[in-house]
C-alpha cells in the first residue's frame, strides 16, 4: 500500500475513534447531539478530517474500493448537522416543515 494512502487511512481511523469516544458517556441520539454545541463542532471537525483524508486517497488511487467514498465525502459544502447524523447513523427524518427529528424506536444502546 502506498504510504500516502496508509497515512490517510490512519487519519480516518483516528477520527472515527475520536468520534466514538465522544459518545462513551452519552447516548448516540440526534437530540443529544444537537443540544451540545461543543460535541457538534468536535464531531463535525472529525467528519471533515475524514472527508479530507478520503479525498487524498481518491486523488492517489481513484479506483480504490471504498464503499460510497465519493457519494458521502465529496461535497464542497460545510458539514451540516443532518449530514453528520446520517454519517453517525443516528436515525433522523425531515419533517414537513423542513426540520429534522429523531426517528423514535431506533436508538443506540449507549
Amino acid at each position: 500500500m502506498e504510504p500516502k494512502i496508509k497515512t490517510s487511512l490512519e487519519d480516518i481511523l483516528c477520527a472515527i475513534e475520536e468520534i466514538e469516544s465522544f459518545f462513551e458517556s452519552r447516548p448516540l441520539r440526534f437530540d443529544v447531539y444537537l443540544a451540545d454545541l461543543c460535541l457538534r463542532r468536535a464531531v463535525e471537525r472529525n467528519v471533515t478530517i475524514i472527508g479530507e483524508a478520503m479525498n487524498r486517497i481518491l486523488k492517489n488511487d481513484p479506483e480504490i474500493n471504498i464503499t460510497a467514498a465519493r457519494r458521502i465525502f465529496r461535497t464542497p459544502d460545510p458539514v451540516s448537522s443532518h449530514q453528520t447524523a446520517v454519517i453517525l447513523q443516528i436515525p433522523v427524518r425531515k419533517t414537513a416543515d423542513g426540520h429534522f427529528t429523531v426517528i423514535v424506536g431506533r436508538q443506540s444502546a449507549h
